[in-house]
Parts: C-alpha cells; sequence; structure tokens
C-alpha cells in the first residue's frame, strides 16, 4: 500500500509540473502539448501497473517460498 501511494504521489507531482510547463510555455522555445502530456500518463499509468504486477509476483513467490519451505522441513522431520 505504502508503494502504491508513493506511485500516486508521483504520478500527482509529474500532472503538477505538467501543468506548470503548459502554463509557462509562451516563456519557452517549445510549447508543451496536451499531447504529450497525455503520453506522459498514459506511460505514468504503466508504470504503475507493472510496479503493482511486481508486488504480486513478488507476494507469490513468498507464499510459494514458505509453501516449499514448509514441505521440506515436513521431510526432514520425517526423517530424524
Amino acid at each position: 500500500m505504502a508503494a502504491a501511494r508513493h506511485i500516486d504521489d508521483m504520478q500527482a507531482l509529474m500532472a503538477d509540473c505538467c501543468w506548470r510547463a503548459s502554463m509557462a510555455h509562451d516563456s519557452l522555445d517549445e510549447a508543451f502539448s496536451i499531447g504529450d502530456f497525455h503520453t506522459l500518463l498514459e506511460r505514468m499509468s504503466v508504470m504503475r501497473s507493472d510496479f503493482q504486477q511486481l508486488l504480486i509476483d513478488r507476494e507469490y513467490l513468498l507464499v510459494m517460498s514458505e509453501m516449499y519451505y514448509r514441505a521440506l522441513r515436513e521431510q526432514v522431520l520425517d526423517m530424524v
């Protein structure tokens, strides 16, 4: 949950920075378009999804390793 909160905070910060850049685009040589902002938000959404999948995969690996550990421990105890 904390990691997802950090991703959300980062997305909000990026949205704020993009908004400020779009407001100040008159002073810049290149304009910051709405398309650029939309592309950035899409990529951040993909990054968030990938990160959430990583957390799910990590949880699955931890559960599986615990199952294998218990099975191996029972085998060892049965041999003794």
